[in-house]
């Protein structure tokens, strides 16, 4: 994670990477590149705030991921009830991806189901990269596609599988069993 300066957007943003989440109070943007992989938007319209995550399904940590973006929106202060969410991502380049992405559109999707959080919209699946700028303090969700590869996301993506391959477990990304993981 990361904060830059868009000169476009004039303004400072939050980037977020593979397993990465972030929340914002104060508006502050949050950007990611997104090709397999996913992210989920959530917002609270009573506070203003929301936040956003990366992830994929591999050893327990997309469900982590799910669950500390959350925790952390409770702990500020949201109540469940009024969370709505959107989700992003999946793209798939090849046949390890479709695996991949469809696991972690699925897990998304379950949890968000389990919490009783209100999906309002989705941009999934296709074969370009998304580069999304979210503003949390309103749901607005910008969305640019690029044709893949983009080097970027790639060593992104190659330095969060090196990260999950250092952790001992042995979840099976390609079956969710969801009271396994939470």
């Amino acid at each position: 994670m990361y904060c830059f300066f868009d000169e476009n957007l004039n303004r400072e943003v939050i980037n977020i990477s593979p397993g990465e989440y972030f929340i914002s109070e104060k508006g502050m943007l949050i950007h990611t590149l997104i090709g397999s992989y996913v992210s989920v938007v959530i917002y609270d319209p009573v506070l203003k705030a929301g936040g956003m995550n990366h992830f994929m399904v591999a050893k327990n940590s997309g469900a982590k991921v799910m669950r500390e973006l959350l925790d952390g929106l409770m702990k500020k202060g949201s109540m469940k009830n009024d969370l709505k969410a959107k989700i992003l991502g999946g793209s798939i380049f090849s046949e390890e991806d479709e695996a991949v992405a469809s696991s972690s559109l699925c897990l998304a999707e379950e949890f968000l189901e389990s919490e009783n959080i209100a999906i309002t919209n989705r941009s999934t699946g296709g074969d370009k990269v998304r580069k999304i700028y979210y503003y949390p303090d309103s749901f607005k969700v910008l969305i640019g596609k690029l044709k893949y590869p983009v080097p970027d996301l790639d060593k992104q993506m190659a330095e969060y599988r090196r990260r999950l391959n250092l952790k001992k477990t042995s979840e099976s990304s390609k079956k969710i069993n969801l009271a396994k993981l939470f």
